[in-house]
């Protein structure tokens, strides 16, 4: 049976490499970090829906799989799909006889590119916000009561990056806060909605979840921001709507 699916498969990929690509299949691959699928959140969900005719397959890596698949639930023509690389993107697009479509991969202003990702397809900026809402993660109320079970007042500290790169923060906490920091509890980062919502303080260094905080909390009220400068400083630059207060940290 395995011989005969490889070989059907081998049969596949031979036949569309030498056929012309479908037009209404795209396999979209965008940066594969999950900060920039918070960002182009909004993006392809406009992209999305203005092509309804058109089945995308998003590639993405597969710890962030969990996320994505929830933030597009309710887009119909947009699908996650694992790879490990831009390559393997390439080849699942020849093996799908899709359109290989990429977004922000080249020509990027990287003083400005998450701007830049929405100037590429025309779509307004403020889709970026405005567009980006998603329900509350299925563990959403478990992740609240286990990490503040006495309901007390809390702040939530993101001090680790994605390459598991963990900074020492400067924080003041004279109302003796409870302190939550962000962990792998779970695989969605939706999960930790409820947390963000009724944080009295959220310290974020340049991550993932700073974006995640920018999509969530937009025109809602909340606490203290703090965004912490301790990473080594990058030549990149992003849009923040919301009121942080910029912690600086010495070179």
């Amino acid at each position: 049976m395995f011989n005969a699916f490889h070989q059907s498969n081998f049969k596949r990929a031979l036949k569309n490499l030498l056929s012309r690509r479908q037009k209404n299949v795209v396999l979209l691959e965008a940066h594969f970090g999950l900060g920039d699928n918070l960002i182009c959140l909004g993006l392809m969900r406009a992209i999305a829906e203005n092509n309804p005719g058109i089945r995308y397959h998003l590639a993405c890596l597969p710890q962030y799989f969990h996320s994505i698949a929830w933030m597009l639930e309710s887009s119909k023509n947009i699908f996650p799909t694992v790879v490990t690389s831009g390559r393997e993107a390439r080849q699942l697009a020849n093996f799908l006889n899709a359109t290989y479509q990429t977004i922000g991969i080249h020509n990027i202003d990287i003083k400005r590119f998450d701007e830049s990702f929405y100037e590429e397809y025309g779509i307004p900026f403020d889709y970026r916000w405005t567009k980006s809402a998603v329900p509350a993660g299925p563990r959403s109320e478990e992740l609240f009561n286990k990490l503040n079970p006495d309901n007390k007042a809390y702040m939530l500290v993101c001090r680790t990056e994605s390459g598991n790169n963990t900074y020492p923060l400067k924080i003041d906490n004279p109302s003796n806060l409870k302190v939550i920091e962000i962990c792998p509890a779970t695989q969605n980062i939706y999960d930790w909605t409820k947390l963000v919502e009724h944080a009295a303080e959220i310290h974020s260094i340049d991550t993932s979840f700073l974006h995640f905080v920018e999509s969530v909390l937009y025109e809602k009220l909340h606490g203290e921001l703090y965004y912490h400068l301790a990473k080594k400083k990058l030549k990149s630059a992003f849009t923040r709507k919301l009121p942080w207060q910029l912690v600086q940290y010495p070179d």
